[in-house]
C-alpha cells in the first residue's frame, strides 16, 4: 500500500494544532515531511509520532527580560 501524504493544514486540523505549530515540529526534525517546491507533504501514518505530545505551550526559558525590567524601575 502506497503512503498517503497530507498537507501542514490537514495535519493540524487532525492534531487540533496551527499550521505553524507543524513547521515548527518539522523543523525541529520531531515530525518527518517532505518538501516538494514550497510545500510540505506529510505521510499520514506519521502524525503518530507526535500525536501523544504534552497539549499547550512548552514553558519559555529564563530570559533576561526580568533583569531589564528591574534596570528601569531603578532609573525612574
Amino acid at each position: 500500500m502506497e503512503p498517503r501524504f497530507i498537507t501542514t493544514a490537514e495535519a493540524a486540523e487532525r492534531l487540533g494544532v496551527h499550521r505553524t505549530r507543524i513547521n515548527v515540529l518539522i523543523r525541529e526534525g520531531r515530525l518527518p515531511a517532505k518538501l516538494f517546491g514550497k510545500v510540505y507533504l506529510i505521510e499520514e501514518e506519521k502524525l503518530a509520532l507526535v500525536s501523544d505530545r504534552k497539549p499547550g505551550r512548552p514553558p519559555k526559558a529564563e530570559s533576561a527580560k526580568p533583569a531589564k525590567k528591574a534596570a528601569r524601575k531603578k532609573g525612574k
